[in-house]
């Protein structure tokens, strides 16, 4: 059975990923949904480049192969006791289909604006990781403030 079937064009259609809760392999379903009719979260994160030992995701009981960054997203956004509904433009889109990738792009502000959370995935935490976070947090009270001075001493620092 073929993982993706055509969306209506009428009106705009999407498909979100229900990730199954738990510790095991990673599952999920795939479904099409009306946009703006389905509370979904979008996961942001860095496309890499295509491995030999990339793990695979189990889509609609197929194995389907993801990237190493994905799969990490994944697994760190998986809850243990219920399904996750996210918008994962490499699973949500069909990859394969330039008329869809090509649809489907173009509604890419209103899928993000639409979710009811934007994660973004930078990747897995580094020893420079809290340090980073302490800056971003300094630097947005500072932007708070509004004070272009304060946020130049940061920056300088």
């Amino acid at each position: 059975m073929a993982l993706y079937s055509a969306l209506p064009a009428s009106p705009a259609h999407i498909r979100v990923v229900e990730l199954c809760s738990g510790t095991g392999p990673l599952t999920c379903q795939l479904r099409t949904v009306i946009l703006g009719e389905c509370k979904y979260e979008t996961i942001s994160y860095c496309w890499s480049d295509a491995a030999e030992d990339d793990p695979f995701l189990i889509v609609n009981e197929q194995r389907v192969r993801i990237r190493k960054n994905l799969a990490s997203a994944l697994t760190r956004l998986r809850l243990s006791d219920q399904a996750r509904t996210l918008w994962v433009d490499a699973l949500c889109i069909n990859q394969t289909s330039n008329t869809e990738k090509r649809e489907q792009v173009s509604m890419m502000r209103d899928i993000y604006a639409k979710g009811v959370h934007n994660n973004i995935w930078l990747g897995e935490e580094e020893p420079s990781t809290a340090r980073v976070l302490d800056f971003a947090r300094d630097l947005a009270r500072q932007g708070s403030k509004k004070s272009s001075n304060a946020i130049f001493a940061l920056l300088s620092s």
